[in-house]
């Protein structure tokens, strides 16, 4: 984490996280039932680490961004590509938990767009910045969801850039995956 990361101001608001009804997850026991207690602790521990998902959002773009440099080094084989997948792919299932949806859906067109080329040789670099300084941009303008200005300009740039980059789906692509930001 570089020292201006460091310093940077967390939101002067609470995050907000999506809903999240752990009944869905939760098991139904026949003849018991759900565990009303066990979900009560549950929701009071994840309201607990609420207060850290700013924090934990800055470790996972920041995670992207090494990741992303290390693409750029001259020896970067396909193997570099692993961890920058993985960081693509964490921050896509972890953003809307810690209250930043709209990074998780540039992630999720990253990864989408990663998982039609053929790694490293196919790969935009152009195509894979422009995704991470979005999602910079989105966790620095703190921007949550895809009402705001900022977020619908960027992922209808991003849609543009996906057309211009992505593979078409004669090309191996699939459909939804080719026309998506």
């Amino acid at each position: 984490m570089t020292a201006d990361r460091k310093s940077a101001k967390e939101p002067d608001h609470e995050v907000i996280v999506p809903p999240t009804d752990l009944r869905a997850f939760a098991k139904y026991i026949p003849g018991e039932g759900l565990d009303e207690a066990a979900l009560e602790r549950a929701e009071q521990a994840l309201q607990a680490l609420e207060g850290n998902f700013g924090a934990w959002m800055q470790h996972e773009v920041d995670a992207l961004v090494t990741e992303r440099e290390a693409l750029r080094l001259p020896v970067a084989s396909a193997r570099a590509f692993d961890p920058f997948y993985r960081a693509s792919h964490d921050l896509r299932g972890q953003a809307a938990t810690f209250g930043y949806p709209v990074a998780g859906e540039i992630a999720d067109n990253l990864c989408n767009y990663m998982d039609a080329v053929s790694l490293p040789d196919g790969i935009s670099m152009e195509f894979v910045d422009a995704h991470i300084n979005a999602i910079v941009a989105v966790l620095r303008e703190d921007v949550r969801d895809s009402s705001n200005p900022i977020a619908r300009a960027l992922l209808w740039e991003l849609g543009e850039a996906r057309k211009r980059f992505a593979p078409s789906p004669a090309d191996g692509d699939d459909a939804e995956a080719s026309g998506q930001a």
